[in-house]
């Protein structure tokens, strides 16, 4: 449909409209990510492992904010607002009566925020460069 270096698929990516659109999904998906971090302990039934859901969590809140936040910050700030947000819902979780804060939830939460960067970075280096407007430091 869009070549990658077209200034259509530049125009679409940044239309108004879409760049709204992506703004929404970043907020709802903080929204989940809270929601799931900060339930009560014995709703979290899972046949996953803990720590692999807060490493995928991770994963999908960076990406979510890349793809909100592309052509507006620089991705090392966008890693910084991440790694924020998981450790505000690491230390939310001392508030809850039965969740715990735990440092290797922590760590968990951190590589995957790391994994996300060198996706991130991966798009960077094959489509969002040759389309994305720079942004001014």
């Amino acid at each position: 449909m869009f070549n990658a270096s077209s200034a259509a698929w530049r125009s679409f990516l940044f239309h108004p409209a879409i760049s709204a659109v992506r703004v929404l999904q970043f907020f709802l998906a903080v929204g989940i990510f809270f929601y799931f971090t900060l339930m009560p302990a014995d709703n979290t039934t899972s046949q996953y492992p803990d720590k692999l859901m807060h490493y995928i969590g991770n994963i999908l809140l960076m990406g979510s904010a890349y793809v909100a936040l592309m052509g507006r910050l620089r991705l090392h700030f966008i890693v910084v607002l991440c790694c924020l947000l998981s450790l505000a819902s690491e230390l939310g979780q001392s508030f809850t009566a039965t969740r715990v804060t735990d440092p290797a939830d922590l760590a968990m939460n951190v590589l995957g925020i790391a994994t996300a960067y060198f996706f991130c970075r991966l798009v960077d280096a094959f489509l969002i460069n040759r389309t994305a407007p720079r942004v001014i430091p």
